[in-house]
Protein backbone atom coordinates (compact mmCIF):
# COMPACT_ATOMS: atom_id res chain seq x y z
CA UNK A 1 0.00 0.00 0.00
CA UNK A 2 1.07 3.40 -0.92
CA UNK A 3 0.80 4.48 3.28
CA UNK A 4 2.76 1.40 4.00
CA UNK A 5 5.81 2.59 1.55
CA UNK A 6 5.64 5.98 2.74
CA UNK A 7 5.52 5.27 6.43
CA UNK A 8 8.45 2.42 5.77
CA UNK A 9 10.79 4.75 3.40
CA UNK A 10 10.22 7.92 6.21
CA UNK A 11 11.11 5.24 8.69
CA UNK A 12 14.54 4.18 7.40
CA UNK A 13 15.66 7.58 6.28
CA UNK A 14 14.86 9.72 9.38
CA UNK A 15 13.12 7.67 12.04
CA UNK A 16 14.74 5.80 15.34
CA UNK A 17 12.56 3.64 17.56
CA UNK A 18 10.73 5.54 20.00
CA UNK A 19 10.92 4.45 23.86
CA UNK A 20 8.01 2.52 25.47
CA UNK A 21 6.50 4.38 28.52
CA UNK A 22 7.04 2.73 31.96
CA UNK A 23 3.56 1.72 33.63
CA UNK A 24 2.86 2.56 37.09
CA UNK A 25 3.82 0.43 39.88
CA UNK A 26 2.60 -1.52 42.88
CA UNK A 27 -0.97 -1.26 41.10
CA UNK A 28 -2.28 1.41 43.06
CA UNK A 29 -4.62 4.07 41.78
CA UNK A 30 -3.83 7.29 40.68
CA UNK A 31 -5.69 10.59 41.62
CA UNK A 32 -6.40 12.95 38.91
CA UNK A 33 -3.60 14.97 37.99
CA UNK A 34 -4.68 18.34 38.96
CA UNK A 35 -5.73 17.12 42.39
CA UNK A 36 -2.17 16.35 43.26
CA UNK A 37 0.46 18.78 44.40
CA UNK A 38 3.46 19.42 42.63
CA UNK A 39 6.98 17.50 43.89
CA UNK A 40 9.73 20.21 44.69
CA UNK A 41 12.59 19.61 42.25
CA UNK A 42 15.88 21.82 41.85
CA UNK A 43 16.29 20.56 38.37
CA UNK A 44 16.51 22.93 35.35
CA UNK A 45 16.24 21.72 31.33
CA UNK A 46 13.57 19.90 29.63
CA UNK A 47 12.37 16.25 29.46
CA UNK A 48 14.45 16.05 26.44
CA UNK A 49 17.50 16.57 28.40
CA UNK A 50 16.48 15.43 31.90
CA UNK A 51 15.54 11.61 32.30
CA UNK A 52 14.57 13.18 35.77
CA UNK A 53 12.26 15.16 34.62
CA UNK A 54 10.49 12.36 32.73
CA UNK A 55 10.25 10.29 35.78
CA UNK A 56 8.74 13.02 38.14
CA UNK A 57 6.36 13.52 35.06
CA UNK A 58 5.13 9.94 34.86
CA UNK A 59 4.74 9.88 38.85
CA UNK A 60 2.28 12.93 38.43
CA UNK A 61 0.10 11.69 35.61
CA UNK A 62 -1.14 8.47 34.07
CA UNK A 63 -0.28 7.44 30.57
CA UNK A 64 -4.24 7.95 29.79
CA UNK A 65 -3.80 12.10 30.63
CA UNK A 66 -0.38 12.14 28.92
CA UNK A 67 -2.03 10.58 26.04
CA UNK A 68 -4.68 12.63 25.56
CA UNK A 69 -2.70 15.85 26.17
CA UNK A 70 -0.36 14.47 23.92
CA UNK A 71 -2.94 14.30 21.07
CA UNK A 72 -3.95 17.73 21.59
CA UNK A 73 -1.28 19.02 20.71
CA UNK A 74 -0.69 16.96 17.76
CA UNK A 75 -4.27 17.62 16.89
CA UNK A 76 -3.53 21.74 17.18
CA UNK A 77 -0.54 21.30 15.21
CA UNK A 78 -2.28 19.45 12.13
CA UNK A 79 -5.27 21.71 12.14
CA UNK A 80 -3.00 24.90 12.02
CA UNK A 81 -0.90 23.50 9.14
CA UNK A 82 -3.94 22.70 7.71
CA UNK A 83 -5.16 26.33 8.18
CA UNK A 84 -2.43 27.99 7.37
CA UNK A 85 0.55 26.16 5.62
CA UNK A 86 3.89 26.26 6.76
CA UNK A 87 2.89 29.11 9.58
CA UNK A 88 4.97 28.32 12.50
CA UNK A 89 3.11 27.88 16.37
CA UNK A 90 4.36 29.77 19.60
CA UNK A 91 5.43 26.86 21.91
CA UNK A 92 3.07 29.50 23.95
CA UNK A 93 0.35 28.76 22.30
CA UNK A 94 1.12 24.70 22.45
CA UNK A 95 2.41 25.87 26.32
CA UNK A 96 -1.45 27.12 26.94
CA UNK A 97 -3.60 23.76 25.26
CA UNK A 98 -1.96 21.57 28.72
CA UNK A 99 -1.37 24.44 30.95
CA UNK A 100 -5.06 25.05 30.81
CA UNK A 101 -5.84 22.28 33.13
CA UNK A 102 -2.60 20.82 34.47
CA UNK A 103 0.02 22.74 36.31
CA UNK A 104 3.00 20.69 37.19
CA UNK A 105 6.01 21.65 36.50
CA UNK A 106 7.80 20.12 32.82
CA UNK A 107 4.64 18.98 31.97
CA UNK A 108 5.09 21.00 28.62
CA UNK A 109 8.02 20.10 27.38
CA UNK A 110 7.68 16.17 28.01
CA UNK A 111 4.36 16.58 26.23
CA UNK A 112 5.33 18.48 23.04
CA UNK A 113 8.23 15.89 23.04
CA UNK A 114 5.92 12.85 23.02
CA UNK A 115 3.97 14.86 20.44
CA UNK A 116 7.30 15.73 18.33
CA UNK A 117 7.75 11.93 18.48
CA UNK A 118 4.16 10.41 17.48
CA UNK A 119 4.06 13.28 14.47
CA UNK A 120 7.09 11.78 13.18
CA UNK A 121 6.34 7.81 13.67
CA UNK A 122 2.50 8.24 12.47
CA UNK A 123 2.45 10.72 9.48
CA UNK A 124 6.23 11.03 8.67
CA UNK A 125 6.33 14.72 9.94
CA UNK A 126 8.78 16.61 11.83
CA UNK A 127 7.43 19.40 14.27
CA UNK A 128 10.72 21.42 13.76
CA UNK A 129 11.97 23.82 16.72
CA UNK A 130 13.03 27.42 15.72
CA UNK A 131 14.15 30.02 18.06
CA UNK A 132 12.95 33.66 17.29
CA UNK A 133 14.27 37.07 18.02
CA UNK A 134 11.34 39.45 18.92
CA UNK A 135 11.85 43.27 19.37
CA UNK A 136 9.75 44.40 22.68
CA UNK A 137 9.20 48.02 22.98
CA UNK A 138 8.72 49.46 26.52
CA UNK A 139 7.87 53.30 26.95
CA UNK A 140 7.38 55.00 30.33
CA UNK A 141 8.59 58.15 31.47
CA UNK A 142 9.27 59.80 28.26
CA UNK A 143 12.12 56.49 27.47
CA UNK A 144 11.64 54.03 25.02
CA UNK A 145 14.02 50.78 25.48
CA UNK A 146 13.85 48.06 22.99
CA UNK A 147 15.45 44.88 23.91
CA UNK A 148 15.16 41.23 22.03
CA UNK A 149 13.27 38.63 23.42
CA UNK A 150 13.83 35.17 21.92
CA UNK A 151 10.72 32.71 21.60
CA UNK A 152 10.68 29.21 20.60
CA UNK A 153 7.82 28.47 17.64
CA UNK A 154 7.35 24.77 15.83
CA UNK A 155 6.74 23.84 11.84
CA UNK A 156 5.57 21.01 10.26
CA UNK A 157 7.34 19.63 7.37
CA UNK A 158 7.44 16.22 6.12
CA UNK A 159 9.98 13.82 6.07
CA UNK A 160 8.76 11.91 3.30
CA UNK A 161 11.21 11.24 0.25
CA UNK A 162 11.32 14.08 -2.29
CA UNK A 163 9.86 11.78 -5.31
CA UNK A 164 6.83 10.06 -3.08
CA UNK A 165 6.55 13.44 -1.63
CA UNK A 166 5.49 14.96 -5.19
CA UNK A 167 4.11 12.25 -6.34
CA UNK A 168 1.45 11.54 -3.61
CA UNK A 169 1.30 14.93 -1.25
CA UNK A 170 2.56 17.98 -2.22
CA UNK A 171 -0.09 20.33 -4.49
CA UNK A 172 -0.28 22.99 -6.61
CA UNK A 173 -0.26 25.52 -4.63
CA UNK A 174 2.21 24.45 -2.08
CA UNK A 175 4.87 23.32 -5.33
CA UNK A 176 3.92 27.47 -6.04
CA UNK A 177 5.27 28.23 -2.43
CA UNK A 178 8.18 26.29 -2.38
CA UNK A 179 9.30 27.94 -5.84
CA UNK A 180 8.65 31.27 -4.84
CA UNK A 181 10.55 30.64 -1.57
CA UNK A 182 13.52 29.78 -3.39
CA UNK A 183 14.02 32.69 -5.81
CA UNK A 184 13.01 35.49 -2.95
CA UNK A 185 15.94 33.33 -0.69
CA UNK A 186 18.18 33.23 -3.60
CA UNK A 187 17.77 36.93 -4.47
CA UNK A 188 18.52 37.70 -0.80
CA UNK A 189 21.38 35.61 0.02
CA UNK A 190 23.02 37.02 -3.14
CA UNK A 191 23.26 39.97 -1.65
CA UNK A 192 24.39 39.09 1.86
CA UNK A 193 21.25 37.76 3.34
CA UNK A 194 19.84 41.17 3.35
CA UNK A 195 18.53 43.19 0.54
CA UNK A 196 16.45 46.69 -0.20
CA UNK A 197 12.69 45.76 -1.24
CA UNK A 198 12.98 47.63 -4.30
CA UNK A 199 16.31 45.84 -5.52
CA UNK A 200 14.25 42.46 -4.21
CA UNK A 201 11.06 43.70 -6.35
CA UNK A 202 13.74 44.59 -9.26
CA UNK A 203 15.15 41.33 -9.82
CA UNK A 204 11.60 39.69 -9.26
CA UNK A 205 10.46 41.93 -12.51
CA UNK A 206 13.14 40.27 -14.53
CA UNK A 207 11.46 37.25 -13.61
CA UNK A 208 8.40 38.23 -14.87
CA UNK A 209 6.95 38.40 -11.12
CA UNK A 210 5.69 41.40 -10.59
CA UNK A 211 4.47 43.45 -7.45
CA UNK A 212 0.89 44.81 -8.77
CA UNK A 213 0.08 41.42 -10.46
CA UNK A 214 -2.87 39.94 -9.10
CA UNK A 215 -3.50 37.11 -11.25
CA UNK A 216 0.51 35.75 -11.92
CA UNK A 217 -0.83 32.62 -13.65
CA UNK A 218 1.65 30.17 -11.12
CA UNK A 219 1.61 32.74 -7.88
CA UNK A 220 -1.73 34.16 -8.33
CA UNK A 221 -1.08 37.63 -6.34
CA UNK A 222 1.93 38.16 -5.98
CA UNK A 223 2.32 40.36 -3.18
CA UNK A 224 0.12 38.56 -1.34
CA UNK A 225 2.35 35.54 -2.29
CA UNK A 226 5.64 37.28 -0.74
CA UNK A 227 3.93 38.63 2.61
CA UNK A 228 3.07 34.62 3.32
CA UNK A 229 6.69 33.96 2.82
CA UNK A 230 6.85 36.12 5.48
CA UNK A 231 4.27 34.88 7.86
CA UNK A 232 5.83 31.46 7.21
CA UNK A 233 9.38 32.96 8.28
CA UNK A 234 11.38 32.34 5.98
CA UNK A 235 11.85 36.13 5.00
CA UNK A 236 11.40 39.12 7.60
CA UNK A 237 10.72 42.47 6.76
CA UNK A 238 12.51 45.62 8.86
CA UNK A 239 12.15 49.22 8.25
CA UNK A 240 15.19 50.78 7.71
CA UNK A 241 15.88 54.82 8.74
CA UNK A 242 18.64 56.42 7.46
CA UNK A 243 19.84 60.30 5.99
CA UNK A 244 18.88 59.04 2.67
CA UNK A 245 15.11 58.72 4.00
CA UNK A 246 12.93 55.42 5.76
CA UNK A 247 12.81 52.26 3.58
CA UNK A 248 12.38 48.64 4.25
CA UNK A 249 15.16 46.04 3.73
CA UNK A 250 14.13 42.11 3.36
CA UNK A 251 16.66 39.65 5.55
CA UNK A 252 16.51 35.94 5.69
CA UNK A 253 14.65 34.78 8.58
CA UNK A 254 14.75 31.40 10.86
CA UNK A 255 13.37 28.97 8.26
CA UNK A 256 15.51 30.03 5.31
CA UNK A 257 18.76 30.08 7.67
CA UNK A 258 18.05 26.10 8.26
CA UNK A 259 21.19 24.72 7.20
CA UNK A 260 18.93 21.71 5.22
CA UNK A 261 17.14 24.58 3.79
CA UNK A 262 20.56 26.82 2.63
CA UNK A 263 22.18 23.14 1.55
CA UNK A 264 19.74 22.80 -1.47
CA UNK A 265 19.29 26.56 -2.15
CA UNK A 266 23.25 26.15 -2.95
CA UNK A 267 22.38 23.47 -4.82
CA UNK A 268 19.92 24.82 -6.63
CA UNK A 269 22.05 28.18 -7.56
CA UNK A 270 24.97 26.08 -8.60
CA UNK A 271 22.70 23.92 -11.22
CA UNK A 272 21.37 27.04 -12.49
CA UNK A 273 25.24 28.97 -13.13
CA UNK A 274 26.18 25.33 -14.38
CA UNK A 275 23.51 25.29 -16.80
CA UNK A 276 23.55 28.96 -18.55
CA UNK A 277 26.25 30.88 -17.25
CA UNK A 278 26.59 33.44 -19.93
CA UNK A 279 22.52 34.71 -19.29
CA UNK A 280 23.37 34.74 -16.13
CA UNK A 281 26.43 37.36 -16.80
CA UNK A 282 24.30 38.96 -19.29
CA UNK A 283 22.11 40.07 -16.58
CA UNK A 284 24.20 41.57 -14.38
CA UNK A 285 24.47 44.71 -16.67
CA UNK A 286 20.35 45.54 -16.55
Amino acid sequence: MVRDDLRSRAANGHMGSSRQNTSTQNGSQRQPAHNRAEPGSSHQGSYRNNEEDFAQTQAILSDEETNKLVAEVMRHMLFKNYQQPGVPVSRVELTGIITKTYKQRYLSSHVISMAQKKLLEIFGLEMKEYNRLRSLTKTGRGINNEKQVETKEYVLRSVIPADLRKQYIDTRESAATYGLATIVIGIIKSFGETCPEEVLWQNLRRLDIKEDDLHHPTFGNVKHAVELLAKQRYIQKEKLINSEGDGFVYELAERALDETCLARLDAFMYSIVQRNPEALLAGQGE
